[in-house]
């Protein structure tokens, strides 16, 4: 059987001011498909089928200018850890709670 290979992913959320900023980010550094469709479910859909990977979250607390959309995007990620075991999340500093 064929390895899959291990990816890793650093998110930095410095400066991000909008949803669409962060949308953009995203689909940059964690290589979305073209049909990805910007908002939190189809986040959590990429999330749950993405192969064997590491996606480390930098600044998150630069986020909170979103209000209630960064929590809802921390649970979000959260979430599609929990659901994919092939998902490895990285919190490394900034809290939103």
């Amino acid at each position: 059987m064929k390895q899959e290979p291990f990816r890793e992913y650093k998110l930095d959320f410095t400066g991000i001011t909008t949803k669409e900023e962060l949308h953009d980010l995203l689909a940059k550094t964690l290589e979305l498909p073209d049909y990805y469709g910007r908002n939190l479910d189809a986040l959590y859909d990429c999330l749950t089928g993405m192969p064997l990977c590491m996606i480390s979250l930098y600044h998150l607390d630069a986020l909170e200018c979103l209000g209630d959309y960064a929590l809802s995007f921390a649970e979000t990620m959260e979430e599609a850890a929990a659901d994919n075991l092939r998902l490895i999340m990285i919190w490394v500093d900034g809290d939103l709670s």
